[in-house]
């Protein structure tokens, strides 16, 4: 059984103020609990002896933000995990979004579903594709607390992703009179044939840099897409970074593509 009973403080300037204790023995440890009142001591005993009946063990004290917990899983556990660009992106997020932002520099274990809805319900001028970027570092981070036993259930749980209010830019093919136009304006340029192999096969412009021979079939007028370069950050566990062009394979199967091509421009690569 606990017991409780009240305690003077004395702050640096002299005075003092009251906090309410109680101890417990729970398991094999005396533990102690503070409050304002008896009754919101009495509350965390109670929350934290049903946290253990349920795991087993109670959460970490840890009184890190999300923006720290967000920091400790990119330089722990995604720059080893995930490729150059992908961890640039996450960074990036970071920088821009999270880092400096007051639902950032919130402890994590304070933070509600209903910051998280207020913090997104705040954007403006961003796309659906960077709100849900800046979702998923975020949940990274979470989760990662999570594992880390700081926190049991995640302020994501329930949440609902606001309208975005920038429409996504929509992806316009070119005219036969505007294509025809593209490669007149072409000649004898010394990226012609880049910009035409961009034109006819739908490369990306990565995947035409990162092309090689062994990768064209002029027999058969195909090109086989297997890999992309990107010049990208490649940081170190310390933060810093170098700036490099970085060689990777596609994300999915469909990346990993054979394409044909019309007859001139095999005549082009001759």
């Amino acid at each position: 059984m606990a017991s409780y009973f009240k305690r003077e403080i004395k702050r640096k300037d002299g005075t003092t103020y009251s906090r309410w204790v109680g101890e417990e023995m729970i398991g094999y440890e005396t533990k102690t609990f503070y409050g304002k009142t008896k009754s919101e001591v009495e509350k965390k005993i109670r929350e934290y002896k049903n946290e253990i009946d349920k795991y087993g063990s109670a959460t970490k004290k840890d009184t890190a933000t999300l923006s720290e917990w967000v920091y400790r899983y990119l330089f722990t556990v995604a720059i080893d995990t995930v490729a150059s660009s992908t961890f640039e992106t996450y960074k990036r997020i970071y920088d821009n979004h999270i880092e400096t932002s007051w639902l950032g520099k919130m402890e994590l274990k304070k933070i509600r579903l209903h910051d998280v809805q207020k913090y997104f319900g705040e954007f403006e001028n961003l796309s659906e594709w960077t709100m849900k970027k800046i979702k998923c570092v975020i949940k990274l981070g979470i989760d990662y607390a999570i594992l880390n036993e700081t926190i049991r259930v995640s302020p994501l749980h329930g949440f609902k992703m606001p309208k975005a209010d920038v429409e996504e830019k929509e992806i316009r093919a070119l005219t036969l009179d505007e294509q025809s136009r593209y490669l007149s304006v072409l000649g004898n340029d010394r990226n012609g044939i880049l910009l035409t192999l961009a034109l006819f096969t739908g490369m990306r412009l990565g995947e035409i840099i990162a092309l090689k021979w062994e990768n064209v079939d002029l027999d058969n007028c195909t090109i086989t897409v297997c890999e992309a370069i990107k010049r990208s950050r490649v940081y170190t566990k310390d933060g810093d970074y170098s700036v490099d062009f970085v060689t990777k394979a596609p994300k999915t199967k469909s990346g990993d593509r054979v394409i044909s091509i019309p007859l001139f421009l095999k005549e082009k690569l001759l």
